[in-house]
């Protein structure tokens, strides 16, 4: 009887074979049959003691079939999207650095609100709902594509918020025309104890530059808040003060201030003071900072560009004694530097002469 029961183990065997995942039965086993079984010829020796016979250990069948799912998956795939989220436990530890890094490059540069709702989808598909950079990306796009509402959701939404987060809402806000906005954004993140970071700075400045409400009063705090902090000779924001400070009458003074405490001023730094003075009509003043920008000692190649060019022609048009002379000055310095064929500055030249009746 039991030689019977052998011959039917033989002719049925109960391994599952590693090359048919399917799950059905097949001739040849997976793990191999042990040699008793396979060698007539030895047939005696399992017989003679079938109780103490033990099967030589191999890998568990059960999990061979997962392994060659993930490594075919691995092989097929495009991308990481379908390995990542199946099998995380077994994906290689760059893997959710990829998914993340294919994300947003993307998505980041797109203005489509189809490629905004995608990306948020799969941020949630992913389970990377409470990613950082994630997040501040997609805010980002909500804002390019002005869906204040999803951009301001999101926001509300997130569980935890850094600098960048705070400063892509400021910053949304001020390029978008909604100073007073950026300015809210701002306040908010003041009193939850936030240190703006130099772009949110920078963005609240040029909203308080545009806003008819927040205005010169906030500007004037914030400038302080800054030379408080790590900023305080950061060129950037000095550059953005300068303008600030121009916009108002009377506050030319303050904007000569943060010009001459710049300790390494570049060329938007000389632009902006010089755009200040020629809004003022103080052609003078403008002429004497051009004369000091091409002496200085600061070792960086200051040439001047279009804007500045066009602000000294302005400049020379409010002179009524020497407006001639100087814009003759102008066009032969222009040519010389090879910026006459510049649409910008060929237009204010233009525009220089035919004020002053000479065209």
């Amino acid at each position: 009887m039991f030689r019977c029961f052998l011959k039917s183990i033989q002719n049925k065997p109960f391994f599952l074979n590693n090359s048919n995942p399917s799950g059905t039965f097949s001739t040849t086993a997976y793990p191999a049959l042990p040699k008793p079984l396979q060698n007539n010829k030895n047939q005696h020796l399992l017989l003679s003691k079938p109780q103490n016979f033990i099967p030589p250990l191999k890998q568990s069948p059960s999990l061979i079939p997962l392994n060659d799912i993930v490594n075919h998956c691995k092989r097929l795939s495009h991308s990481l999207l379908k390995t990542t989220p199946i099998f995380p436990k077994v994906s290689n530890s760059g893997s959710f650095d990829d998914l993340i890094e294919h994300l947003v490059s993307r998505y980041k540069h797109s203005s489509c609100p189809k490629d905004a709702k995608l990306f948020h989808l799969n941020i949630l598909k992913h389970g990377f709902d409470s990613d950082l950079f994630l997040c501040n990306t997609l805010i980002n796009v909500h804002v390019r594509i002005g869906d204040w509402a999803s951009a301001r959701k999101l926001f509300d939404e997130m569980p935890d918020r850094n600098g960048v987060t705070w400063a892509c809402l400021i910053s949304g806000y001020t390029r978008n025309g909604m100073p007073e906005n950026a300015c809210g954004v701002l306040k908010e993140m003041i009193f939850e104890g936030f240190l703006p970071n130099r772009f949110a700075f920078g963005s609240a400045i040029r909203a308080c530059q545009e806003s008819e409400l927040c205005g010169l009063q906030l500007g004037m705090q914030i400038h302080g808040l800054i030379l408080k902090s790590p900023y305080a000779n950061d060129a950037s924001l000095c550059n953005v003060l300068i303008s600030m400070y121009g916009k108002y009458l009377g506050y030319i003074d303050h904007a000569r201030s943060v010009f001459d405490e710049i300790e390494i001023r570049n060329s938007i730094s000389w632009n902006s003071i010089v755009s200040v003075y020629s809004q003022r009509g103080d052609a003078a003043s403008c002429f004497e900072l051009f004369s000091s920008m091409q002496t200085t000692n600061s070792g960086l190649s200051l040439k001047p560009n279009e804007y500045t060019f066009g602000s000294l022609i302005t400049a020379a048009c409010s002179s009524i004694d020497f407006g001639l002379s100087l814009l003759e000055q102008m066009l032969a310095r222009i040519k010389k530097s090879g910026s006459l064929a510049n649409v910008y500055v060929g237009s204010a030249l233009v525009g220089g002469f035919s004020r002053l009746w000479i065209v």
